[in-house]
């Protein structure tokens, strides 16, 4: 127990950037940096944590913002898909289905 505690306490300032900057370029590099390891040992640590790779989560995250603002807002889908970081429309359908299960609307 006291090694899932440590664990997630190493990666909580990666997942807190992640919170915090998800719609900018966030990369591997620079959350293990504030986390003071290695980016491989990052990794490790981070999926035995999330049971996701870092890119999943990123991805999996801007997808949760997305849909939320998909909901409960009047932006359109192009300034969503913008603000929560994906750069290409068909790659945010894709992983919006994929997460989802269904296009968004």
């Amino acid at each position: 127990r006291s090694d899932i505690l440590h664990s997630y306490s190493l990666i909580e300032p990666a997942l807190r950037h992640i919170r915090d900057n998800y719609s900018a370029n966030v990369t591997l590099d620079e959350l293990a940096h504030l986390c003071g390891v290695s980016k491989h040992y990052f990794c490790r640590v981070f999926k035995a944590v999330t049971e996701k790779t870092v890119m999943q989560y990123l991805r999996d995250y801007r997808i949760t913002v997305a849909d939320t603002l998909l909901q409960n807002t009047d932006k359109s889908i192009s300034d969503i898909i913008l603000g929560c970081g994906f750069n290409d429309e068909s790659y945010f359908y894709r992983c919006y289905k994929k997460h989802k299960g269904t296009v968004p609307s």
